[in-house]
This record gives C-alpha cells, structure tokens and sequence, in this order.
C-alpha cells in the first residue's frame, strides 16, 4: 500500500512484492493477494526467493529474514541497513 522497493518470482505461484510498508506480499499473476508477511519494523529494501521457496527479505531494520510458508523462520541481525 506504499512505495514498491522490489519484486520477485515465485515460480508456480506468482510474485513477491515488498516497500515501504514494512510487509512483504505473494501475488498471483492475475493480481490478487494471496498473502501478507509482516515481521520487519521499517522498510523492506530487497527481497529473492531460493529454489526451495523460501523468500529473504532486507530491511531498514537491521535484519536479513527468511521466510517459509508465510513465516518467518529466522532473523539475523546486521550492523546497518541491508539493502
């Protein structure tokens, strides 16, 4: 619903967006929402999904996530912003 900083394939299943927000979104090809990440607390900059699915997700926040099937399974914190 803010700014767009990055999207991704989701092979089989569509797309992943995230921005300003602080969420990250899966998308289908048509458009819908399928479904909504949220864990960061401040923009998410960049984002890549892994062959086995997983989405990592940087932030303005200081953490690096990935997420597994709609959750997140591990933060790692950083020195600064990961972009």
């Amino acid at each position: 619903t803010d700014c767009v900083r990055g999207l991704a394939l989701m092979p089989g299943l569509g797309f992943v967006s995230t921005g300003n927000d602080c969420s990250i979104r899966l998308w289908s090809m048509d458009g819908d929402c399928l479904q909504e990440m949220k864990g960061h607390d401040s923009f998410v900059y960049c984002l890549a999904v892994l062959p086995s699915g997983e989405i990592i997700s940087g932030s303005e926040d200081k953490t690096c996530r990935v997420w597994r099937d709609g959750q997140c399974v591990l933060s790692l914190p950083h020195a600064g912003s990961v972009w």
